[in-house]
């Protein structure tokens, strides 16, 4: 007899668990994920449609002027040369188009509205068609040029590091106004590779680079930090 009701009780256990599963599988269709096109933001995949498979992005920057039409626009620096997203459309640019190099490190879109482009072979103004120097090709401290910054009063500047060739040097470049200035080892700067550069609320410049940062106080840098741990393998993205 208590051979029998165990045998029972283990069937109709078995029979609420398949009968849980069926209801499980049956519904299981109202549980996939829903997309929710009432929310604030997406995120968006433009692997496909950049064309930026087994590409390197080392850089964006949007158009914010008064160009209505243009506001929002994104310029994308690549490994495979310069993109252009409208929100519509992708434009790529490259040697062919007057760029300098297809290798783009970095893009600046300033206040003003201009389009400043740093590769491994120097800076310019760039509008699609034009690639205008502006003297950079003869007084940026080095040709391979990682970030460009801007301050509030409109100065640009050119972090450039030794890359790819250690004999090509590096350093960091003002400009404002048509006047170049070039700082390298021999201003003050730990090392002429300059990974980027930041001016604080106080109005200070720093430089951070390879091998430390440093305050620019007048026309010296003073090294202020240095770094604890084995730079060697510093990359250079």
């Amino acid at each position: 007899m208590a051979q029998a009701r165990f045998k029972s009780l283990i069937w109709r256990h078995l029979l609420l668990l398949f009968c849980a599963l069926c209801q499980v599988d049956a519904s299981a269709v109202s549980f996939l994920p829903v997309q929710n096109t009432q929310q604030p933001w997406r995120a968006t995949s433009f692997l496909v449609d950049g064309n930026l498979s087994g590409c390197n992005v080392f850089d964006l920057d949007f158009e914010n002027g008064t160009n209505a039409a243009r506001r929002g626009t994104v310029w994308l620096a690549t490994s495979d040369g310069l993109r252009e997203y409208d929100g519509y459309a992708w434009t790529r640019y490259g040697k062919t188009n007057g760029l300098p190099s297809d290798f783009i490190r970095c893009v600046h879109v300033t206040r003003s509205g201009q389009l400043w482009v740093g590769t491994d072979r120097g800076a310019g103004l760039y509008d699609g068609k034009l690639f205008k120097t502006m003297g950079a090709d003869t007084h940026l401290a080095g040709q391979g040029v990682r970030r460009i910054v801007e301050e509030p009063d409109g100065t640009l500047w050119f972090c450039s590091d030794p890359w790819p060739s250690a004999e090509q040097g590096g350093g960091i470049t003002s400009y404002r106004d048509g006047v170049w200035r070039a700082y390298r080892a021999k201003d003050g700067l730990p090392s002429e590779y300059v990974v980027n550069f930041f001016a604080d609320s106080a109005g200070r410049r720093w430089a951070v680079t390879k091998t430390g940062v440093a305050q620019l106080v007048g026309d010296r840098w003073i090294t202020s930090l240095t770094p604890t741990l084995n730079m060697d393998q510093f990359g250079s993205g």
